[in-house]
């Protein structure tokens, strides 16, 4: 059996701490909304513009000149991953101690609940939501649950966004290339005849 780890803190203070990390876990998601907003809106102006670049160019080199949108978003879309990871994971640790502080205050214990009312509803479950406990109990630390959650979730979503970003951004520069060859294709043999006739 392990030994029992106590602090010794009164549930007073122990709510006061949780009321911290509960709103410390609101705002990463809020920072990480911020990042994911900011980032989105970079990533479609640079896609924009270079489409709308692309569709008026003339010049087979302007299609070489416009590889900087494919490059540029492909940069943003992994700042984004790496700058929203560090929101998700803050949250993802919050939420760690959250669990700690609510299972010493008794809110994760089931069966413990003092019931005055008899209409009280699931009189046998603890306060927190059992599906939660169940997923944290599967870990044996808080830093294996936040490594195996890091990619999960609302995180793993923008991952995967972030990625088709990137790889739409790759065929994007892929394409432009290829006008740019097909472009200077085209007029090749007509210089090549007006450079002989000249």
């Amino acid at each position: 059996m392990a030994p029992e780890h106590h602090i010794g803190l009164s549930k007073e203070i122990l709510l006061e701490i949780w009321k911290i990390h509960q709103a410390q876990k609101m705002d990463y998601i809020a920072v990480l909304q911020k990042n994911l907003s900011f980032f989105s809106t970079l990533i479609s102006a640079a896609f924009l513009a270079t489409i709308v670049a692309a569709s008026r160019s003339d010049e087979p080199y302007d299609y070489l000149l416009l590889l900087v949108g494919p490059v540029l978003v492909f940069a943003l879309a992994q700042i984004a991953k790496l700058g929203t990871a560090r929101s998700y994971i803050a949250f993802l640790e919050a939420t760690t101690v959250i669990a700690k502080l609510e299972t010493d205050m008794g809110l994760r214990t089931s069966g413990l609940r003092v019931i005055e009312n008899p209409n009280t509803l699931w009189p046998d479950e603890a306060y927190a939501p059992t599906r939660h406990i169940a997923s944290e109990k599967s870990f044996d630390a808080s830093a294996e649950f936040v490594s195996a959650k890091e990619r999960d979730g609302y995180q793993g979503i923008i991952l995967r966004t972030m990625t088709l970003f990137q790889v739409v951004s790759i065929i994007f520069a892929i394409a432009l290339v290829g006008a740019s060859i097909a472009h200077i294709s085209e007029r090749l043999p007509d210089e090549i005849s007006s450079a002989k006739s000249g």
